[in-house]
Formats: structure tokens, C-alpha cells, sequence
């Protein structure tokens, strides 16, 4: 439930055109949410304030995007994205650990990164990349 309140909330921010702060603020702030850090705190700290406040809350309140957040979290789970993020390629989920043997297989670098998106793009064969379900 909670992470579903915070989906309407995150969602309401982007539009009042705060996506991008409101949701670092959700990320920094990881927990079982309350209605007024969502409604309140949150939109406070992303910088969310006058008409916008108001529009954000009334959408938040009313919960506007219940159905876009219910579609998206289904889809999640039949496509088994249970992790953010999740980098999908031309089909192909990005593989940042072997689980089997927990050897990292992207490192947290631009390089790296690429030399994983590339092979995945053009569909050949890496263990950087698994197709999706």
C-alpha cells in the first residue's frame, strides 16, 4: 500500500511538473509512508508550492492516477520486474549480477555500462543480458 500511495504521489508531482525532485525525495526518504509525508513533507522538500501544492494535493487526494499505478504494477509483475531500476534493452533485461556466483557483470561506470547496452540493442549473445519473460 505503501509503495502505491507513493506511485499517486510521484505521479501527481510529475504532473505539476516536479517528478524529478519529488521522487529523489522519495528515494532518499525510503519507508512506510505516511499520508502527510506524501501530501505534505515530501512536495515541501521537492520544492512543490502555491497553485502547484494545490493541484498536486487535489490529485493526490483524489487519487487520479489509482488506475495508471494499478496498470503499471501488473505489468510489472507479469513482465517480473520486482527491482528498481530495471534496464530493459530490445527486449533484453540488463544483468548487473550473476547471481550464481554474485559476480558483477556492469560496473557502475559509462563504459561498462554501454559495452552492456550494445550487445543487448543488437540481440547478441552476453551474459550482461537475459530476454524478458
Amino acid at each position: 500500500d505503501a509503495s502505491a500511495r507513493a506511485a499517486m504521489a510521484a505521479a501527481a508531482a510529475d504532473e505539476v511538473g516536479h517528478f524529478k525532485e519529488y521522487h529523489s525525495v522519495l528515494f532518499q526518504n525510503q519507508s512506510q509512508y505516511t499520508q502527510r509525508q506524501l501530501r505534505e513533507e515530501f512536495p515541501a522538500q521537492a520544492g512543490i508550492e502555491g497553485e502547484d501544492l494545490e493541484r498536486f494535493q487535489e490529485l493526490y487526494n483524489t487519487r487520479a492516477f489509482r488506475d495508471f499505478v494499478t496498470v503499471s504494477h501488473n505489468a510489472f509483475l507479469e513482465d517480473q520486474i520486482g527491482a528498481t531500476p530495471t534496464f530493459v534493452v530490445g527486449g533484453q533485461r540488463l544483468l548487473f549480477l550473476d547471481e550464481a556466483t554474485n559476480e558483477t557483470l556492469i560496473q557502475p561506470t559509462p563504459e561498462s555500462f554501454m559495452a552492456a547496452v550494445l550487445p543487448a540493442f543488437n540481440g547478441e549473445d552476453a551474459r550482461t543480458h537475459t530476454p524478458m519473460p
